[in-house]
């Protein structure tokens, strides 16, 4: 079984990031123009209470919303460090960034309630529920 060993910065020392959650795969791993061909492509859709966006990626049309880390979490990007060299050594993973919060981007539709991505957000919060004790005297009262 591999060992990961992480390397971690505190909080005072990591820059904060944006990240974006594109419907696509781009054979690309590490730092991108985001300003020069995406960021300056993205305008706030007037008229909608819940910060919907429009863009436009590689010609096609985006629908995205921002969406928040849930309460009493934190994001973290990782960049994995130098290969090991053999199966014993330990991997390397280093802090990039932390984020308070997602851009999440659809093809053409907004996002919605009903996406996967959107409806893992949730899962702290029902985590959270089927953890916590339970009251047993409201229990019985509900009977």
């Amino acid at each position: 079984m591999e060992k990961t060993d992480l390397h971690l910065k505190t909080a005072g020392n990591s820059k904060r990031t944006e990240v974006h959650s594109i419907p696509c795969k781009i054979e690309h791993d590490g730092e991108a123009s985001v300003d020069a061909y995406f960021r300056n492509t993205i305008e706030k859709n007037d008229g909608h209470s819940n910060e919907e966006f429009s863009a436009i990626f590689r010609g096609r049309p985006l629908k995205g919303k921002i969406l928040e880390v849930p309460a009493g979490f934190e994001g973290i990007v990782w960049k994995e460090g130098d290969k090991p060299v053999t199966e014993e050594d330990d991997s390397q993973w280093h802090e990039k960034g932390r984020f308070e919060n997602i851009s999440y981007w659809n093809l053409q539709n907004p996002p919605t309630v009903d996406d996967s991505f959107i409806k893992a957000t949730y899962w702290s919060k029902m985590a959270e529920q089927i953890h916590a004790p339970v009251d047993e005297k409201k229990m019985k009262s509900e009977d």
